[in-house]
């Protein structure tokens, strides 16, 4: 017999297994399962655990060769996306659609809090935009979160700008009910709620780029990244916790 470790008094569990993820997403990179990773060096691509066939392409920018995304050891597996001033931003590229409703999660390791006034968002739909969202940051960990209607009518700052632990690992969730109801869970803190109406359906194929330029683009940038995950439904908060469980037992590694 396997037991299980709960909250004392509850019925939610406090430990999960390295790769427990909630069921029925359609896309998860984690950049610390080997299976997303077996190919990142050889062939520039990252695969998708997820229920879907879908392959992320990592692209380079040039100074004056090639520069790829970066596959790190470090914190169990990580990826180091780079903006160099003047030169160009390095990510990675996926087709798929938005969903009406629809929970995107990344795990982020904020900067110290200093420095410029550049930004990157993640993930930005390129063609087109319509019915997306996004998070995206700056250097001073102020959290912006947005989207796009199927007008394909932009709706930034939703959330206000909440602010990440510096210097840390962050669990940031953005859920979406495809009209006025959203919700920002920073690790696993109680949502962040905005009524701003965003009506959205869900879209043809759209190209994702994670991350996106945004903001000033002459300020260099580095965006430390163990996951991207994307759901065609609304996560519970107990879901959304246990997400942040499965992450963060990463963090300290």
């Amino acid at each position: 017999m396997i037991f299980q470790n709960f909250n004392k008094g509850g019925t939610e569990r406090v430990n999960y297994g390295t790769y427990e993820y909630v069921p029925g997403s359609d896309i998860i990179y984690d950049f610390g399962n080997p299976i997303c990773t077996s190919a990142f060096n050889s062939s520039r691509i990252v695969y998708n655990v997820g229920s879907v066939n879908v392959t992320g392409s990592l692209i380079p920018y040039a100074n004056p060769g090639n520069i790829y995304p970066t596959l790190m050891v470090d914190y169990g597996g990580t990826v180091n996306f780079n903006r160099q001033a003047s030169a160009g931003t390095n990510y990675l590229q996926w087709d798929w659609k938005s969903t009406q409703q629809q929970t995107n999660i990344f795990v982020y390791q904020a900067p110290s809090g200093a420095g410029g006034s550049g930004e990157m968002g993640f993930p930005g739909g390129t063609s087109p935009s319509a019915d997306s969202i996004y998070i995206t940051l700056n250097k001073y960990n102020n959290v912006f979160g947005g989207g796009f209607n199927s007008s394909n009518t932009q709706f930034d700052d939703i959330f206000g700008a909440p602010t990440l632990i510096s210097s840390s690992w962050n669990t940031i969730a953005y859920t979406s009910n495809g009209d006025s109801i959203s919700n920002l869970y920073l690790n696993q803190s109680a949502p962040i709620l905005s009524t701003t109406t965003i009506t959205r359906a869900t879209s043809g194929t759209q190209t994702f780029k994670f991350p996106f330029i945004t903001g000033n683009t002459t300020t260099s940038f580095q965006s430390v990244v163990m996951a991207f995950l994307q759901y065609p439904f609304i996560l519970t908060p107990k879901q959304i916790r246990q997400t942040y469980k499965v992450f963060s037992q990463r963090f300290s590694t």
